[in-house]
This record gives C-alpha cells, structure tokens and sequence, in this order.
C-alpha cells in the first residue's frame, strides 16, 4: 500500500503560517488577559463555561471534557482558582466519587468585568485587518474546514447512533468528545416518529411525518432560553445560536436530504434495472 504524499511547499507554507498565527493570537490574548484582569488564559478558560452553565456550576468531568484536560492539570488549576475566590469545589449528589467546581461571585465579576475587553481585542487582532469581503470568505472557508470534520455524521450512517436510550450523549461531530458544548443528550424519543435531545440551555425536537407512500417530512424545531438578567452572556448565545447552531443545523439536514435522495436514487435504480430483466 503506498505512503501519503508529504505536503508540498506552498501547503507546508499555509499550514506553518496558520500554526504561527494561533500561537501569536493566543499569546496577544493572554496579555491582554494577565493585563486587564490579573487572569491567565488558563484561568479564563475556566471560567467562561462556568459563566454558560446552569447556576454557575459543572460537573469536574465535565468541565474537563469542555477544556480537553486531564483530571490532574484541572484539579490543580481549580485548586489555585479556589485560592483566588474564583471558584469553589462541592460534592456531587449524584457521584460521591466526582466533584462539582461552581463559580463564585468574584469568579462572575472577574469573567464578566474582562469581557468588555477581551473582545474589543479579539476585534483588534482578528477581525479589524480584514476588511468585510475578506471576513465573509474567511467565514465560508471556516465553515467549509468545519463541515469536513463533521462530514461523516452527514453521509453516512453511524451503527453507534442506531439504537438510542434515554441519557445518551449524541455528539455534534463524530470526533467531538461529549460534554455540555459538543453534543445532546436524548431526553425522549419514538423510533421512527420523533426524538427530544437537550442541552442545558435549549431542547431539540425532530418529527418524522409520511406525507405519501415514498415521502416523508422531516421537521425541527428549537428552543432556547437566554438570561437577560447577564445582558453580554445572553447576547453570546444568542450569536452562537444563530452563527453556529442554526449553521450546524442546516448542514445536517442538508446531509440528511442529500443521503435520502442518494438512497431513494439507487433504489429506484435497482427496482428499474429488476423489471427490465422480466
């Protein structure tokens, strides 16, 4: 079997210019960060799905799913945050073994006092320099890089996904480890009728509807609840609904579309190819 193809020049020379611009972003950031609020990007990192989360607290595993971190770089990060009076450890009703991290009110002013500035200068090293056309085509290649990572989930089947249960995580790309931020968790459902799958901050309802003997309507619909009383958190997810949710949303059903008609075609094939053989 022959060796992938090492990347050509021009290729190394892209994939090394994005690799340098991620680390020089995330460093200008970081200084802003330390700068601004006395907060490392670690520390930030924490605190901003601690601010998303129902009542301000997370499950430990679960916060280090959110972050791609193992148990003992989170557990001592949590334990230095909790000397700041950032964020305080509690027991888990439901695991004795696990831990909840919740957010403290300091932990809440400091995440909320930096917001402010920590997006004028995402603003000023990401999207200022470009102008609105280079913006829109940078969008169109992000979502189309996206979209490739979740292209399996849109083509084909998956066999892990083909007998569901209640409480089961169903990720938003097949490469996505399950937490809170990439995936549902199925709250109810009747096979081949309609499914129920939730987050903490808004329900997705499907229906199947057979409108004749070889079609079917598929419809979905989403609810989502903002807290109004956090003006800036609610503003986000208002923006990640409508520039991620609803675009995830669409590529999905126009991977479900697209598979339906891939398959109805080939069937269509097939029974034509068998009666023209009688």
């Amino acid at each position: 079997m022959a060796r992938p193809s090492p990347l050509d020049e021009h290729q190394r020379g892209l994939w090394k210019a994005f690799r340098d611009l991620y680390q020089e972003l995330s460093a200008a950031l970081e200084v802003q960060l330390l700068r601004d609020a006395g907060l490392s990007g670690s520390e930030y990192a924490v605190l901003v799905p601690l601010s998303h989360a129902p009542d301000g607290v997370l499950r430990a595993r679960e916060l280090g799913v959110e972050l791609g971190w193992d148990r003992s770089r989170l557990s001592h990060l949590v334990t230095r945050m909790e000397k700041r009076g950032f964020v305080a450890r509690e027991e888990c009703s439901e695991d004795a073994r696990g831990s909840m991290v919740r957010l403290t009110d300091a932990g809440r002013a400091a995440v909320d006092g930096v917001a402010p500035e920590h997006s004028e200068a995402v603003r000023r090293y990401f999207f200022n320099p470009l102008s609105s056309d280079e913006l829109e085509t940078l969008a169109a290649v992000c979502d189309r890089l996206l979209d490739n990572l979740a292209r399996p989930s849109a083509t084909a089947v998956l066999p892990s996904l083909q007998h569901l249960e209640v409480g089961q995580w169903v990720p938003m790309s097949p490469s996505a480890t399950p937490s809170h931020k990439t995936a549902f968790k199925v709250r109810a459902f009747d096979v081949n009728r309609w499914l129920l799958w939730a987050k903490p901050d808004s329900t997705w309802a499907w229906q199947l509807t057979p409108t004749d003997p070889n079609s079917t309507r598929l419809v979905t619909r989403i609810q989502a609840v903002y807290n109004w009383r956090r003006p800036l958190s609610a503003v986000v997810g208002v923006v990640l609904m409508e520039f991620g949710d609803f675009p995830m949303l669409r590529r999905m059903l126009q991977g479900i579309k697209a598979r339906a008609e891939s398959l109805a075609q080939e069937a269509s094939q097939q029974a034509d190819g068998a009666s023209s053989t009688h």
